[in-house]
């Protein structure tokens, strides 16, 4: 009985200690939508920096910069309080003064415009914080990391244009005439 005890308390434990490392802050990262047909269009990108790591962070921080070719031009936040975005330009995002409680996100999405077809992965980014372990931390990818904007497909088959269907048309309104006419007097 005795020994059955203390293993059951040396699980709970190991579960307890396994479940408090797991807490953590997360910088997670994601495009919406994830595809684009051929030409482009609007597209966002979503970066969310969470906060479970048991305790408050301030003072975090991270800069994203945009894959070559996707330009943005306006940025919304959600749950980020005074977040300072002066680093803010058609190329990169940089997010300072981030203050989170402890199970608190902050999400910032970024939008703009993708005209050239290709795959687009997320770049490479981390934030910076103060208040918990851990920092800095990696962005991680998120539902969707990666963007495809579908290349221009072929080219149609040619086809009879409407002048060329007039010109038929004239033609065999004019070759019809000149029968009727020869076997009317002919």
């Amino acid at each position: 009985m005795r020994h059955r005890l203390s293993a059951t308390i040396a699980a709970s434990c190991v579960l307890l200690t396994a479940g408090a490392a797991a807490a953590q802050v997360t910088l997670t990262g994601s495009y919406s939508p994830a595809t684009l047909p051929s030409g482009g269009g609007a597209s966002a990108t979503i970066l969310t920096l969470t906060n479970n790591s048991g305790t408050a962070i301030t003072g975090g921080a991270f800069t994203y910069v945009y894959p070559t070719n996707l330009n943005y031009n306006s940025a919304g936040f959600l749950g980020c309080g005074a977040i300072d975005t002066t680093g803010f330009s058609a190329t990169q995002f940089q997010g300072a003064n981030i203050n989170l409680a402890n199970g608190a996100s902050c999400r910032v999405t970024v939008s703009g415009n993708v005209t050239v077809s290709g795959t687009y992965a997320l770049a490479g980014s981390t934030a910076s914080y103060a208040g918990a372990a851990g920092s800095p931390v990696a962005l991680t990818p998120g539902a969707n990391p990666t963007l495809i904007v579908a290349a221009a497909g072929p080219a149609p088959v040619p086809t009879l244009s409407e002048w060329a269907t007039i010109l038929f048309g004239l033609m065999l309104a004019g070759g019809a005439a000149v029968y009727l006419q020869r076997r009317q007097f002919g």
